[in-house]
């Protein structure tokens, strides 16, 4: 895998709304909610962002894998921005490549990490 750092006010992303758990599996089976190395709990975070591709500008819809220690609540429809954002590339096992992005954390003008309401 090929680890890229980018420029987290660059990506002109804006929050979807969506947050959940990052699944954590054993043997096939789901076993409860992913940690980082520092056993922080793993978010996917989603997100809309606009990208060019020979010349095409589309909006794609993705997830920000984020390490937090509850879950992040942030305004749907609003911006949002990363600290410590990287792209990770790696190869398919059927072939090409593929990506996901991943954070240390959600900017504190971004974010309101209180314990999400139920």
């Amino acid at each position: 895998m090929t680890t890229y750092a980018l420029d987290a006010a660059g990506l002109g992303a804006t929050y979807t709304g969506n947050v959940n758990p990052v699944d954590r599996w054993e043997n096939g089976a789901k076993v409860g909610q992913a940690a980082d190395d520092n056993g922080e709990a793993l978010w996917k975070v989603e997100i809309m962002r606009t990208v060019e591709n020979f010349g095409q500008r589309s909006t794609v819809v993705q997830d920000v894998i984020v390490s937090s220690g509850v879950q992040p609540v942030v305004r749907a429809g609003s911006s949002i921005a990363f600290q410590g954002l990287t792209l990770n590339v790696y190869p398919r096992k059927g072939g090409g490549m593929a990506e996901n992005l991943s954070a240390s954390g959600i900017s504190t003008a971004s974010a309101n990490t209180e314990q999400a309401k139920a």
